[in-house]
């Protein structure tokens, strides 16, 4: 008997109910995945805890909208076999793609298949949770009961476009067809699609059961279909194909692969020949966010790392990082010198984790932003993020001031002691998530040097928390003055940069509130401050321009770097809105909307999203900009635009 009934979904639900259906023939029982909407039938009681079960359960703290269920369960027999959909490239760590077999009369759990193993197990809530991480299957499976397998299609750990974090059991069954035996959820057979998918190649398609004439028999077989246009026609007994399949190798490049890995590159500008290649030879998860600076034939790279994401793995000991600056000649590559953010090796607190990981500390304090040269005093400034691990260090979430010659750290003026945050207290586990719990109020946003005098200068800096500083660079970062122009939050108050005309400071302010962590009123927009003093010259409100489907990745936040010329300042927000300021009053002269599509001269067409991290580019008359961002669920796109004056 094979059950057919009646099925339905709602996106963003994570119920399984089961309820009776009188008259329909051979199959007492129908699947509802809903939120809540009225009831139309008699719901079967007996059925989990009174006629419900949680698909949740097991999977750990899980934000908003990150797993959700996008199929009809696969009935066979007495069992519903249930996947759900990852919401990709948002972070390394998403939730589970767990596979779960329920039992359709009573709602008990016969079996779970986490894609790590070729077993299924029967598991029970006094278990540890399900592995992060792992590939899903979201599409809709299908079942042989003569057989005893059902089908699923899979898709890949995320992110999907990358992959240099994966373990060989996170590829192993992802972007393929997995066939489990029914009543265990063991894994009997598999075809793998793509090898170590990196390109979102996810299979889509259910699976089709058909009789295959192969000329000599008639044999039960399987037809998948893929996002690439394939079809491959397999034995469903065993998953041999049954007609040729050849495997073809992926070409690969010269070209290097960027500084995500700590790789500093000097390529020719003419012609674009890579002249040397150096590393920091740092931690393993160090990373180059910020751009490097050049000066006297020396660069400044800072040093930034992706352990405070590494950190959400319960079983990761907790942390081991320290920001820092290298400096390398650029005629060979050769580096001169390095220093850390963090004075202080990290090791061991004697504390652990509830699972036995040890708690490593001072650790953090990364530098992301672009260092500012001090050639008159022999200085290069930059500000730091926060720890990673308790207790925070003195020199997160501060300004510091680095030896040009020598690397040696000269002063540190701290702007917000005691933050101390990583990716495990953002998705709320407990495990690594230091004591402080943040707020993660980085100094993102460059240093900005300015003369406002004979032998007088200030250092202007803002921060995440919505702060903006001018210090003192001769007397070691001592405080001139200090301005709150927002509530703050992970995009900021002040996130990636500011700018300065003359002796007015033009800062960004986002407020974005991403979880509801941060009141007060907000004030997304551009604020002019008085370099000298601090004091607000003009405040421009920027005005959302989002449509209701676009919500809550569209929002007016200014969280990208601005960009002034003389006379004006432009500023890209969250929404896509480009504007120019009169940077005398603070009026918009013109804007322009990039949240939409464009022809362009590939003859392709390009959409833009959200503006985010970089400012315009101003090039003789020409002003070059970035639209689309789909990092921390901003608006997505990638489109490269140039504005320029008419000429005459």
């Amino acid at each position: 008997m094979r059950c057919s009934g009646y099925i339905s979904l709602v996106a963003f639900s994570a119920v399984l109910e089961i309820n009776s259906f009188p008259g329909i023939e051979d199959c007492e029982h129908i699947l509802d995945v809903y939120q809540k909407r009225p009831r139309y039938r008699e719901q079967n009681k007996k059925f989990g805890q009174n006629g419900a079960l949680d698909l949740n359960i097991g999977l750990g703290k899980i934000l908003p909208g990150y797993r959700y269920v996008t199929s009809p369960p696969v009935i066979m027999g007495n069992v519903a076999i249930v996947g759900g959909f990852i919401y990709d490239n948002q972070s390394a760590y998403e939730p589970s793609g767990v596979v779960k077999a329920f039992d359709v009369d009573n709602g008990e759990l016969l079996w779970a298949w986490d894609f790590l193993s070729p077993k299924g197990i029967r598991w029970d809530p006094t278990q540890a949770d399900f592995t992060k991480n792992t590939p899903n299957f979201w599409s809709m499976g299908s079942g042989d009961e003569d057989l005893g397998l059902v089908y699923l299609p899979t898709g890949n750990t995320p992110p999907d476009f990358y992959g240099g974090h994966r373990s060989p059991e996170q590829d192993r069954y992802a972007s393929s067809v997995v066939a489990l035996e029914i009543s265990s959820g063991d894994v009997k057979w598999s075809f793998q699609t793509v090898y170590h998918d990196v390109w979102d190649y996810d299979v889509p398609s259910q699976p089709v059961l058909v009789e295959w004439n192969t000329g000599t028999e008639t044999v039960p077989a399987l037809i998948l279909a893929t996002k690439r246009g394939e079809i491959f026609v397999l034995d469903r007994r065993n998953g041999q194909p049954l007609t040729d399949v050849k495997e073809q190798v992926v070409p690969q490049t010269d070209i290097p692969e960027g500084d995500m890995d700590g790789n500093v590159y000097a390529i020719n500008r003419k012609n674009g020949a890579e002249e040397w290649q150096a590393h920091l030879n740092d931690h393993p998860d160090a990373t180059i966010t910020g751009s490097p600076q050049l000066y006297e034939e020396i660069l400044y790279v800072p040093i930034s790392s992706k352990e405070w994401a590494t950190a959400a793995d319960p079983s990761y000991a907790c942390c081991t990082f320290r920001g820092g600056i290298a400096a390398f000649n650029t005629k060979d590559g050769e580096m001169i010198w390095k220093n850390f953010s963090i004075q202080e090796t990290p090791k061991q607190t004697g504390k652990k984790n509830s699972i036995g990981a040890d708690i490593i500390a001072p650790s953090g304090a990364p530098i992301w932003n672009s260092p500012t040269i001090d050639p008159g005093r022999g200085l290069l400034y930059v500000g730091t993020g926060e720890s990673y691990s308790s207790p925070a260090a003195p020199t997160s979430d501060a300004v510091l001031a680095f030896s040009l010659k020598t690397g040696e750290l000269v002063w540190h003026q701290q702007l917000l002691a005691g933050d101390a945050w990583n990716m495990s207290c953002f998705i709320g586990s407990s495990y690594n998530c230091p004591e402080e719990d943040g707020p993660d109020m980085d100094i993102g946003a460059p240093p900005i040097l300015v003369s406002v005098g004979p032998g007088k200068d200030i250092l202007l800096v803002g921060q995440k928390n919505g702060m903006v500083f001018g210090l003192d660079p001769a007397k070691e970062g001592e405080i001139i003055w200090k301005r709150k122009i927002g509530v703050g939050g992970y995009a900021g108050g002040v996130h990636w940069g500011m700018s300065v005309e003359g002796l007015k400071l033009f800062a960004p302010n986002a407020d974005t509130d991403f979880i509801g962590r941060f009141d007060g009123e907000r004030f997304p927009g551009v604020y002019a401050l008085d370099v000298r003093t601090g004091e607000v010259i003009w405040y421009t409100r920027a005005i959302e321009d989002c449509k209701e489907d676009e919500k809550p990745a569209c929002d007016a936040g200014v969280s990208a770097a601005l960009t002034a010329i003389p006379g004006v300042v432009f500023a890209g927000a969250f929404d896509g809105q480009l504007r120019a300021y009169d940077s005398d009053s603070g009026k918009v002269i013109w804007s322009t909307k990039t949240n939409r599509s464009f022809d362009t001269i590939s003859g392709r067409i390009a959409k833009g999203g959200a503006i985010e991290a970089d400012g315009p580019v101003i090039y003789k008359g020409n002003l070059l900009i970035n639209s689309g961002y789909h990092y921390g669920s901003r608006l997505p796109g990638n489109v490269l635009l140039n504005f320029a004056v008419p000429k005459k």
